[in-house]
């Protein structure tokens, strides 16, 4: 799913940014407890100033990107998909088994379509249409204890 790798992607440039920051910030703290100079020049302020620099360009690239608004966003994407996904699949609310299978279909697929719609990050774009597989088929086809037996194996880790 697009906005599982969003999602993903997000959080890896976020959390390297953040350890990147952190790192050079301690960093810049031991150097600056001593001096080290060759001539007039001081090495250590010099490493120091570097540090902060780098600090504030990578601060800048964060709040730039906002790679953790495309983790927060994919990620509420993605569950948001996976929970009306397994709603459908076992027939419950608003996709009961009672409407018929193309009522089911197309009120599943307006929704997971309004959902990607509503998104507020302009970066989850919808690469194809939205389909059903046939293993959601199949799940939703089958009897209620089947259906059952898949949501709390696969949905609840349940065995």
């Amino acid at each position: 799913m697009r906005a599982d790798s969003l999602s993903l992607s997000g959080q890896r440039a976020y959390l390297l940014g953040t350890r990147l920051r952190l790192t050079l910030a301690v960093c810049s703290a031991i150097l600056a407890v001593g001096t080290f100079s060759v001539g007039a020049v001081d090495l250590a302020s010099l490493a120091v100033a570097v540090a902060f620099l780098v600090t504030l360009l990578i601060e800048l690239w964060l709040l730039a990107t906002k790679p953790e608004r495309n983790w927060y966003d994919g990620r509420a994407l993605a569950e948001s998909v996976k929970t009306l996904t397994w709603k459908y699949a076992v027939g419950a609310q608003p996709y009961t088994l009672s409407c018929t299978p193309e009522e089911g279909e197309l009120c599943f697929i307006e929704n997971i379509e309004s959902l990607i719609r509503e998104m507020p990050s302009d970066s989850i774009v919808l690469a194809s249409p939205v389909r059903i597989s046939e293993r959601i088929r199949e799940v939703r086809d089958s009897p209620l204890d089947a259906r059952r037996s898949v949501y709390l194996r696969d949905r609840m880790r349940i065995k």
